[in-house]
This record gives C-alpha cells, sequence and structure tokens, in this order.
C-alpha cells in the first residue's frame, strides 16, 4: 500500500511537471506538436503515446485514482483546442486541481507510513517478548 502511494506522488509529481513544461512552451508560442517533440525528448512520452493514454486512459488505472485520471485526460483533450491564452489557463488549473491531488497523496502516504512503522514496532517488541 505504502509503495502505491509513493509510485502514485511521483507520477502525479511527473505530470505536474509535463504540464508546467507545456505551459512555459505554450507561452513561447511553441506549436503542439513541438511541445510534444520536446516532451519525448525529455520526459520519454511523445505525441502517439499522449494520444493513446487519452483512449486508453481508464478510470482508476493503477497508481492514479479516479479523479487524478480525469484530470489528466481533461487535460489532454483541453490540449490545442483553444487560443495560447485558453491554453495557458487550461495548464494552469489543471496544475492547481492536480497539485491538490498531490499533496492530499502526500498527506495520506504520511499517515499510513507511520501506522505501517508503528505496527513493525509493535509486531517486533511483541516478537521479543515471546522469545524471552
Amino acid at each position: 500500500m505504502s509503495s502505491a502511494l509513493r509510485r502514485r506522488i511521483e507520477e502525479l509529481d511527473k505530470w505536474l511537471n509535463i504540464i508546467r513544461h507545456i505551459r512555459e512552451r505554450v507561452k513561447i508560442e511553441m506549436t503542439i506538436p513541438e511541445i510534444f517533440t520536446d516532451i519525448k525528448n525529455n520526459y520519454g512520452y511523445g505525441l502517439e503515446s499522449i494520444t493513446k493514454m487519452k483512449t486508453e486512459f481508464k478510470t482508476n488505472t493503477p497508481p492514479f485514482r479516479n479523479n487524478d485520471t480525469a484530470v489528466i485526460k481533461s487535460f489532454l483533450n483541453g490540449l490545442n483546442r483553444i487560443d495560447i491564452q485558453g491554453q495557458i489557463n487550461n495548464c494552469e488549473i489543471h496544475l492547481e486541481t492536480l497539485q491538490s491531488n498531490k499533496e492530499e497523496a502526500i498527506l495520506e502516504y504520511n499517515q499510513k507510513s507511520k501506522f505501517y512503522v508503528s505496527m513493525g514496532i509493535l509486531s517486533g517488541i511483541f516478537l521479543i517478548i515471546v522469545f524471552i
């Protein structure tokens, strides 16, 4: 469970970086194909893989939760459908939402990892008592 939460945080962080990257490239008026070539070089996701993600990204795809996938799909669907300022606004809105999802995931990870550490310590103490 803890590793799944850690992976969710890492994936959300990756998507936050990708959206920030897209926002900055849109500001300097790069075209969407140019931006995706740049993303492929930096993150390994090309236009083909993002297009495939848009259609095949299922709800609750590990390590994501329902809201995570909905936000990412919404962002991808909004790309290149509006003017430059609209694309920047699209990035900003989705950055805020994914950032709050990431903060929620970090909070959940911290709470659950404390629980697992506590259970491990209690189990260790119990074993010591049993062996004594």
